[in-house]
């Protein structure tokens, strides 16, 4: 007689363990007073022994807030450069994306209250739940972030025998020429200087571009490097690392953000890319021939560049 065994697995977590792939959805609390910063976090981790490709891209990994079934905000409701990365998960590496609500829904004015689902555009299945409320919450700890595996971060690349970089000396403070205006933390402001001191900094920053001039309309495609040249681990804090910023003169363009935790090693480095595909993120920003300034920060540190757009 021939028996058959069957895999006792939840139908969800099933499908992700075939598939290689676990996922979470955390917030740093679960309650929240009305208007409270709601910081979400989605990840996605290969729990596999093999090398997975996976999509990502701000048109499709943002996040949904719903209640009562009805999504009430989006992270990506907004104007959004409209393109999909592939990214290449080694064993144990995840892919990290997070979104901040202010707890006011996207077609109203005021905080909205009461219990809320969270998830992601990557794999809406996976949930979190928060409640808003008038009453004092009670402080809890975040929630752990699923697999117990320790991830490795996307992009990080370690060389055995490190050459040493030096910092890249960062633009002077804010001027009339908008190639020398550091990073400004609001996207639609112009840049004032955050850059720590390069003398005494472990990490060497740059951003660049793929061509110096473009035709309008056409996409630019950048990347930020951030290395660590010191001869300690370096954590970079949660919540900072890729912040791209396009401007035009003083005036804000577009902006995108690649948030994650990283951990580099002596020697190790890490790239992260964007794609700006030509369009203003900004209403009656209008996008003439000229010089554009491009500006990247991650973990504290930051770098600029400019390129051309010709008619």
């Amino acid at each position: 007689m021939k028996r058959q065994t069957h895999l006792n697995l939840e139908s969800l977590e099933g499908r992700a363990l075939l598939s290689g792939l676990a996922y979470s959805v955390t917030t740093d609390q679960s309650v929240y007073l009305p208007g409270q910063p709601v910081v979400m976090t989605f990840q996605e981790t290969n729990v596999s022994e093999n090398a997975i490709t996976v999509d990502d891209g701000p048109s499709i990994d943002g996040f949904n807030v719903t209640r009562g079934g009805k999504v009430i905000w989006r992270s990506n409701g907004g104007p959004t450069a409209m393109f999909i990365r592939l990214e290449t998960l080694q064993p144990g590496q995840s892919l990290t994306v997070t979104a901040t609500w202010d707890g006011v829904p996207s077609r109203g004015s005021a905080p909205a209250s009461g219990t809320f689902e969270i998830s992601d555009q990557l794999h809406p299945q996976t949930t979190t739940t928060v409640s808003i409320t008038s009453a004092t919450p009670t402080p809890t700890s975040p929630a752990p972030s699923p697999p117990s595996i320790d991830p490795q971060p996307i992009g990080i690349v370690t060389n055995p025998n490190p050459i040493p970089v030096q910092p890249v000396v960062p633009p002077p403070p804010a001027s009339s020429d908008p190639t020398t205006s550091p990073i400004s933390q609001d996207p639609n402001a112009p840049p004032t200087s955050t850059t720590s001191d390069p003398v005494s900094s472990p990490v060497a920053v740059s951003v660049s571009t793929n061509q110096p001039t473009y035709h309008k309309g056409h996409r630019v495609r950048m990347v930020l490097t951030l290395q660590n040249v010191g001869d300690s681990a370096i954590t970079l804090p949660k919540g900072s690392v890729g912040q791209f910023r396009l401007f035009n003169g003083s005036t804000p363009v577009w902006h995108r953000a690649r948030v994650a935790s990283r951990t580099l090693g002596p020697g190790q480095s890490v790239k992260l890319a964007a794609v700006w595909n030509g369009k203003a993120h900004h209403a009656g920003v209008p996008l003439v021939a000229g010089t554009y300034t491009l500006e990247a920060s991650g973990g504290g540190y930051s770098d600029s560049t400019s390129f051309r757009v010709t008619a």
